[in-house]
């Protein structure tokens, strides 16, 4: 079945290429987030940049959901015919997932992969204990690389294991850190996006904000999670440990498409589609092998890990580093979570962060957002001479 399926993309790509008909226009930008979700991660804060500059840039975004165009930008729904012309001739795309494999992409475009995590946790692509290596994925990122300009790094250590994961050569990796990243360098923008959040739900300053943001289990196609976190220990102890009135949100993976059925959750997040804002609003976050960790460890706030599969998951998926290298204490019972938050040393804790941040060799510096436009503007100009 995997043979028949990367033949028919080949042919596919073959019968595409009638459409070089169409010149690549340089000043087209193509975006996209998470095949075709709402936009945000770092496409959104490259957008958002440029936006602000007053470039002469038009902008083409893919979404699963109809919407109309305005402004300067165009909305094309995801696998439309649309969606799939507006790659073969968009000057500069710029995605935080994969290429299509399917797309005949030209040497004169600019393609960019600001890629959706940071810092080396759990293993995907090839590295992924659960995904059979296989001769056509690689032949397949093969020909995605080969057209691929720049990969975003957030890390030493992220660039190493891509290139295993993905194939990535070396030479493709901008070690720059991720745009989305650059927030968590400007206490102005945070208490922005804190406060939106805050009146957008209602939610004094005073409460204390605790957000639980667990990855996936399974497979793109059969994802699941199931979670055996106790919401009404949790809160007893961090309000006892606080003194604050103790509000729980939730954020499930993308993934996942139905709602919490966790008890005793305030306000379920998952529909929100910038995770940056919500980590900007959480006082506390609780994650499992998300690296929305690596983003959090920038806000200087506490973030634990509640992994009580974590002996399964390694078998079945594996991790690309040692958890207990991460920097986060590690809870696989409820008890021990509960404990841990009642114990929490904030001086012990930033240590440990910034132990973390020089294990993984960070690239973060809070300006890779400018650094990425500045390429492309450098590179579009000089093709226009």
């Amino acid at each position: 079945m995997m043979k028949i399926k990367f033949i028919l993309k080949i042919c596919l790509r073959f019968i595409l290429k009638i459409f070089y008909i169409f010149p690549v226009k340089k000043n087209i930008i193509f975006l996209e987030s998470f095949d075709g979700n709402e936009l945000c991660c770092s496409p959104y804060y490259i957008y958002d940049y440029l936006r602000n500059q007053n470039t002469k840039y038009k902008f083409i975004i893919s979404t699963k959901i109809s919407k109309k165009n305005n402004n300067g930008v165009r909305y094309v729904k995801t696998k439309s015919f649309s969606w799939v012309l507006a790659q073969i001739y968009s000057g500069i795309q710029i995605i935080n997932t994969g290429f299509k494999f399917f797309i005949p992409y030209r040497k004169n475009q600019i393609l960019i992969n600001t890629w959706h995590g940071g810092g080396a946790y759990k293993r995907v692509g090839n590295a992924d204990n659960a995904i059979i290596n296989s001769k056509y994925l690689n032949k397949s990122n093969e020909y995605v690389n080969k057209h691929l300009t720049y990969f975003i790094s957030s890390s030493r250590e992220f660039s190493k294991v891509m290139k295993e994961s993905l194939l990535i050569p070396e030479e493709k990796f901008l070690n720059i850190g991720l745009p989305r990243n650059d927030i968590f360098f400007n206490s102005d923008r945070m208490e922005q996006s804190n406060l939106k959040i805050r009146k957008k739900y209602n939610i004094s300053e005073n409460d204390f904000v605790v957000l639980y943001a667990p990855t996936y289990r399974g497979s793109m196609v059969n994802a699941n999670f199931s979670s055996e976190l106790d919401c009404n220990k949790l809160k007893i102890a961090l309000s006892q440990k606080t003194k604050k009135k103790i509000l729980l949100t939730y954020r499930g993976h993308y993934f996942i498409h139905n709602s919490s059925t966790l008890n005793s959750v305030d306000f379920d997040w998952s529909n929100e589609p910038n995770m940056q804002d919500l980590l900007c609003c959480a006082d506390l976050l609780i994650t499992d092998y998300s690296s929305s960790m690596w983003d959090f460890s920038y806000t200087g706030k506490p973030c634990f890990l509640f992994v009580p599969d974590i002996d399964s998951y390694l078998e079945n998926r594996g991790f690309y580093t040692d958890p207990l290298k991460w920097g986060f204490s590690i809870c696989k019972t409820n008890d021990e979570l509960a404990e841990k938050i009642m114990t929490f040393d904030k001086a012990e804790y930033e240590k440990a962060v910034v132990e973390n941040h020089k294990f993984f060799g960070s690239f973060e510096e809070g300006n890779a957002t400018k650094k990425i436009v500045d390429i492309i503007n450098r590179i579009n100009n000089r093709s226009r001479k």
